[in-house]
């Protein structure tokens, strides 16, 4: 997920009112590295810095618990896939286009919100990355079961062999019974896909926060 003025005001919201706990979550079933694309362009340094990364995130619940060694783990692993894939045309044939579910980032708006949605009288579930290249649309989305959601829409373009621009056009809070918010987003921004294969993607933006996710069937609409 990237930065908006509306997670900003929503964070802004969740502090005045207090601070809360996220309940407690099942296990996450985490990917196994596919072998099955791009592997005579992607070196075995690249393959084996991704499963560090795959074990390292596996039990710290998307970035809640993450400890700074495992910080600092990821981030080393993600420097040597932004180098080793400088040549690749990382996001091309079309892969790129999915619903994307979040394994572990370092967005700290995204973070905040996951941790406190008690706050708003619900709880945090699957947090999700829309992407439709032939489309050029962008959503990311943090759900709230059973209904709630909180949903930024963006425009998207591919600007190079892994680097996407986006400009955001619309957010909104949808809480339970009924109670929906607009939130005025402005900005834009990038973000590189430094690795990506059948199940997972790793990217980092223009802010240096890393994303973490893996494949969840083709691009939908929330």
């Amino acid at each position: 997920l990237h930065r908006t003025s509306a997670y900003t005001m929503i964070a802004t919201v969740s502090r005045a009112r207090g601070v809360s706990t996220c309940p407690g979550r099942g296990i996450l079933r985490f990917p196994r590295v596919s072998r099955t694309l791009r592997t005579s362009a992607v070196g075995q340094q690249s393959r084996q810095a991704v499963q560090n990364i795959i074990k390292l995130v596996a039990d710290k619940d998307r970035g809640l618990i993450s400890d700074a060694q495992c910080v600092q783990e990821v981030m080393k692993a993600v420097e040597l896939l932004a180098e080793e894939s400088k040549s690749l045309d990382v996001i091309g044939e079309g892969q790129l286009s999915a619903t994307w579910k979040l394994l572990w980032t370092t967005e700290k708006e995204t973070l905040f919100i996951l941790k406190n949605a008690g706050v708003f009288g619900t709880k945090s579930g699957e947090v999700y990355q829309v992407i439709d290249t032939d489309a050029g649309r962008l959503q990311n989305v943090i759900t709230f079961p059973p209904e709630g959601s909180f949903v930024v829409d963006s425009a998207l373009k591919v600007a190079g062999p892994r680097r996407c621009e986006f400009k955001f056009n619309s957010a909104t809070l949808n809480l339970p019974a009924g109670r929906n918010f607009k939130l005025p987003p402005f900005g834009q921004g990038w973000f590189d896909t430094v690795y990506m294969d059948n199940d997972v993607r790793i990217a980092c933006d223009i802010r240096g926060d890393v994303l973490v996710v893996t494949r969840d069937g083709p691009p939908r609409t929330f």
